[in-house]
């Protein structure tokens, strides 16, 4: 008798159907399911993990700056004022022009311009920039 096992953990199910590419890089016809290779629970971190990386990480910048958006089924989430799936913001450091000292930045989609996040800088005696998020 042959038992399944989890490709991930080695555990012998429930398994459910899992896409070898995350969906956020894009819709591929044809690319097979692992059927019955996945368990749920792996399914599902992995599942958290893709999310971050999608909407959360450097791909997340990219998608805003082409307007791409996500499932409709998915909340719209601001990457530079939250993260998605329990991952940090993303800390877009940047000049102040004016300061010469390192800020945080997000972008503006509609208008495809930067803008300064709301923040408190805290600057050492050597004008090094330490900026903090205010949420």
């Amino acid at each position: 008798m042959n038992i399944q096992k989890c490709i991930y953990c080695d555990s012998s199910g429930p398994f459910s159907k899992e896409h070898a590419l995350p969906r956020s890089l894009g819709e591929f016809s044809g690319f097979p399911l692992l059927i019955n290779r996945v368990c749920a629970k792996c399914n599902e971190d992995i599942g958290r993990l893709e999310e971050q990386f999608g909407r959360s990480g450097p791909g997340a910048f990219f998608r805003e700056y082409l307007n791409i958006d996500g499932r409709d089924t998915h909340d719209k989430v601001n990457p530079f004022k939250r993260g998605s799936a329990g991952a940090k913001p993303i800390d877009f450091t940047a000049l102040l022009p004016e300061e010469d000292i390192k800020v945080l930045w997000e972008f503006n989609p509609g208008e495809k311009t930067v803008r300064e996040v709301s923040q408190i800088v805290f600057i050492d005696d050597k004008r090094k920039s330490y900026p903090l998020r205010i949420h």
